[in-house]
């Protein structure tokens, strides 16, 4: 019986493996940028001659910036579509991010936190996403991908530490910002979500 009932729990997650899996690929490129990017800019910055309080004021306003890009991905979204969300901010991330190693001054400023409004923007799809894919499980399909992709990120960090040690930081950063295309590939894969199949079918 106890059998029966986990059976019964895992079903609706092993329906969406494929999209599951593709989701949590998207969440663990994009973090795993976001937060090399937040844990080596004051390095970058410094090293660049620049004071501590400019690389901390950096990435305070690149974490600001995120936090806006979330609420503007989650309002297009809702617009647009999930998948058409996560595939134009995922294109949009690298171009942006480049731009910052690429530009001066104010123009390099603008680029980081364009880039950091587009990566974080798909933090609110990701989970909407998931949940109209699981509506049976929407507490525990939200954790399993945001949470665990999130650990798994951080987890990748000191990969981080050891290319920068080999390469460069800024030499790192460049390489590490092409990762959201891979991730646009992903979202490119992924299915339309049944809520969106239906709304279609009312019209």
């Amino acid at each position: 019986l106890r059998q029966q009932k986990q059976e019964r729990s895992l079903a609706p997650f092993l329906r969406q493996i494929r999209p599951l899996g593709l989701l949590y690929g998207i969440v663990v490129l994009r973090d795993y940028v976001r937060m090399s990017m937040t844990s080596f800019l004051p390095l970058l910055l410094t090293a660049a001659g620049h004071s501590l309080l400019v690389g901390g004021l950096t990435v305070s306003l690149f974490s600001l910036a995120g936090a806006i890009g979330g609420i503007v991905g989650g309002y297009l979204s809702d617009r647009w579509g999930r998948k058409e969300m996560l595939i134009v901010s995922s294109g949009l991330v690298s171009p942006f991010f480049l731009g910052f190693f690429s530009l001066e001054g104010m123009a390099a400023f603008c680029s980081l936190l364009l880039g950091s409004v587009c990566i974080q923007s798909a933090s609110s799809v990701v989970v909407a996403y998931a949940q109209e894919l699981v509506p049976e499980r929407t507490g525990t399909v939200s954790s399993l991908v945001m949470g665990f992709g999130w650990g798994m990120a951080a987890l990748a960090l000191p990969l981080t530490g050891s290319l920068a040690d080999t390469y460069g930081i800024a030499t790192t950063l460049k390489g590490l910002s092409l990762l959201p295309l891979l991730g646009m590939g992903l979202a490119l894969a992924l299915p339309r979500t049944p809520r969106v199949l239906n709304e279609e079918g009312k019209e």
